[in-house]
Order: C-alpha cells, then structure tokens, then sequence
C-alpha cells in the first residue's frame, strides 16, 4: 500500500523464539452454485475494487512463503471457510461487501450507481433461492515462531 514502509514491521515487536499469529484472506475460494451473473459479477467488482487501492485478495496463499523468506518458522497453517445457504449469516457477504464498498467502486469508475444497485439486488434475489449455496472467502490462519 502506498505510504507503508518496507519490511516485516510486525517482528521488531517479538522476541527470538516468540510467536506471531496472522490472518489474512484468500479470495481464491470464493465461489456460489448454481452460477449467476449477477454474484459473480459482485464478487469481481470487490476484487477489482480492492486491487484499485492496493490490497491484494490473494495474500494469504503467499504468506507462508514470505514468512518463511522472513526466517519466521511456520508451525501452524488453518484455512477458515464456510459453506453457506439461504438464512446462514454470511450468505449474502458478497452483495453486502459490494454494497458497503459502493463509493469505492463508484469513485475507481467501476460502474455507476445504478449498475451497482441491479447488480446488488440480482446477486440478493440469486442467494434468496433456498437452492443457492455460496462459499465465503478463506481466511488463512497462521502461526510462526521468530
């Protein structure tokens, strides 16, 4: 991100032999069946409109390679995610997320609001359907030792 200084900054505040807990996203696994145009859409608009700022949705299949290049020892890895139907919390995450990240997306020229408007109401009348299944993001868990 710009403005961010070089390095692991996170290991100046542990000492040799202690731990570190990060978490970090993995967008790869999201995912919705049956398909819709309407959801995926949704989920690459939050994609494009995260790398429009400089996060990378992504950074969680990479971090135990960066951390080990850091000399941090990775001693755990989880992957957190879930299977999710209609009246589960998190099942319209992807709508709900587009929505609230409405100015970002308008702002980075990705559409307009009434595009984003039909395509949050296609993607919520898509998750309504008792059928629909959506697979939330995975968050990566991981502990090292320094």
């Amino acid at each position: 991100n710009p403005g961010r200084r070089d390095g692991p900054q996170i290991f100046e505040l542990v000492r040799p032999g202690g731990f570190v807990l990060l978490e970090e996203v993995e967008w790869s696994s999201v995912a919705c069946h049956p398909p819709h145009p309407g959801w995926e859409h949704a989920a690459s608009l939050i994609d494009q409109a995260f790398s429009g700022i400089g996060s990378d949705l992504r950074l969680g299949r990479k971090l135990p390679t960066l951390l080990t290049a850091a000399g941090v020892e990775v001693t755990r890895l989880r992957p957190c995610n879930y299977a999710l139907r209609a009246g589960e919390p998190m099942h319209h995450h992807i709508p709900l997320t587009l929505d609230a990240m409405r100015a970002s997306v308008i702002e980075q020229g990705l559409l307009d609001a009434p595009t984003l408007d039909r395509i949050v109401a296609e993607a919520n009348a898509h998750l309504a359907q008792p059928d629909t299944l959506s697979l939330s993001f995975t968050m990566l868990q991981i502990i090292g030792r320094v």
